[in-house]
């Protein structure tokens, strides 16, 4: 969680791709982090990160989509979620 705040905090507005595939430490937190950090963020992988609660990554979907309660475009447009717990 603490390298993701960090490449979070570092990348920001310009962070549009991120690949976490099989980051196994990283928790809810994380998602939280990218909400915050990186609103333009459109493709995600974060395939076989088994401490991924599906309310967090349905929750940043919607933060970028909503946010300013407007919709935004583009949205995340594509995250990768096998092997994940809670599929």
């Amino acid at each position: 969680d603490d390298l993701v705040l960090r490449i979070a905090q570092k990348a920001g507005r310009r962070l549009r791709s991120l690949c976490l595939n099989h980051c196994v430490r990283i928790t809810d937190v994380s998602m939280y982090h990218l909400s915050t950090h990186c609103p333009l963020i459109t493709e995600l992988h974060i395939q076989g990160c088994t401490q991924l609660s599906a309310s967090a990554v349905l929750n940043l979907m919607r933060t970028l989509a909503y946010r300013n309660g407007l919709l935004r475009k583009p949205a995340v447009l594509s995250i990768e979620l096998a092997k994940c717990a809670f599929l």
